[in-house]
């Protein structure tokens, strides 16, 4: 069922298309080890999420890394646009059990 309003034919991707479609995402840059001694753009002086430690992916093997890796740059996209708050706090845990959930179904 459609809301009221609501046109599903100019906010739905064509499924038949060969290449996915990623407007809007921005090349953020590639996550540190520990993430606290890397600020992200904008303000110098804000430290990052903590949980963005667990969004690094260098440690795994070329097939799980390329599925974690995309989830580090939409962290990383959050981290920089979105306001400091419980929120984004439970936006970044969500995004992290997606991640999680992600890369074992690679495995």
């Amino acid at each position: 069922m459609l809301l009221k309003g609501f046109r599903a034919s100019s906010t739905l991707v064509s499924q038949t298309s060969s290449k996915p479609r990623m407007k809007g995402l921005i090349r953020m840059p590639e996550p540190k080890e520990h993430p606290g001694h890397d600020h992200p753009e904008g303000d110098p002086m804000k430290e990052p999420s903590e949980i963005l430690k667990y969004f690094v992916y260098k440690h795994l093997p070329s097939q799980l890394a390329s599925v974690s890796r995309v989830f580090a740059e939409i962290a990383w996209q959050m981290e920089v646009e979105l306001t400091p708050g419980r929120q984004k706090q439970m936006a970044l845990e969500h995004l992290l059990m997606a991640k999680d959930a992600a890369v074992r179904s690679a495995l």
